[in-house]
């Protein structure tokens, strides 16, 4: 379930406050065809440059924030992006600790934008005026946020084990991978969000692991497969990617 957050933490309209391009260093421009979008270029040259924009609400006082590396910006991806988000800049101020909504057009390879508020997307908390004022969006493939992901499991996913690479467009996707098990002398009895290389190596089950050795692994969706010794899961990137039949 989403969190519902204090309106006065999350929307700043109702008091004012400092504008968010007075804050925040200079060097951002408008978007041109854009209203109230503004963007700048960090370390143009460098192979791990990239691009912040700011979709700006309520007069300047708060703002959607997110970035494309430079190695993966296509301008009909970002402008499509940006279409959506001009016309939904207020989602994330709504309140709940995040949405994870379905795009109406694909934007690049991703079917799904994460909006998620600015305590959550903690994008400019090294800007006290206005760490309350910033939020966070990016575009998503469907396996990468849990339908039903609390904010706990929201903010596992954006800085916990295996993140996902928000700022790479040009990524293949990264599903939920939450992980229980009891091996032998090992063991994960909650789930917890693990990468695919230790899934892989649990999946492995040495050949003296024993009779009562299990693994559970979750879905985005919240499906469940077990697996034993002697009954490996199946089609396992079918079942993380929500394409199994």
């Amino acid at each position: 379930m989403q969190q519902r957050l204090d309106r006065s933490e999350n929307d700043v309209s109702a008091g004012g406050g400092p504008k968010v391009l007075d804050v925040v260093p200079g060097g951002y421009a408008p978007v041109r065809g854009f209203d109230g979008i503004w963007h700048r270029q960090q370390a143009p040259g460098h192979p791990r440059s990239f691009r912040e924009y700011l979709v700006l609400r309520d007069e300047g006082r708060s703002a959607v924030w997110f970035s494309v590396r430079d190695s993966s910006f296509d301008l009909l991806t970002v402008t499509a992006f940006l279409e959506f988000l001009g016309e939904h800049r207020d989602l994330a101020f709504d309140g709940l600790s995040h949405h994870k909504e379905p795009l109406p057009r694909p934007v690049g390879r991703f079917g799904h934008a994460l909006f998620c508020s600015p305590s959550l997307g903690g994008t400019h908390r090294a800007y006290p005026e206005i760490e309350n004022s910033v939020a966070k969006a990016f575009p998503v493939f469907d396996c990468e946020i849990g339908d039903a992901d609390t904010e706990a499991f929201v903010d596992a996913r954006l800085r916990g084990t295996a993140p996902l690479p928000y700022s790479d467009w040009d990524r293949a996707p990264h599903p939920v991978i939450d992980l229980r098990y009891e091996i032998g002398e090992c063991h994960q009895r909650t789930f917890k969000a693990v990468s695919r290389q230790r899934l892989d190596r649990v999946l492995d089950m040495p050949a003296d692991a024993g009779p009562d050795a299990w693994l559970e692994l979750r879905s985005f969706r919240g499906d469940l497969r077990r697996a034993t010794p002697d009954r490996p899961i199946e089609d396992v990137d079918a079942f993380l990617l929500g394409t199994a039949g």
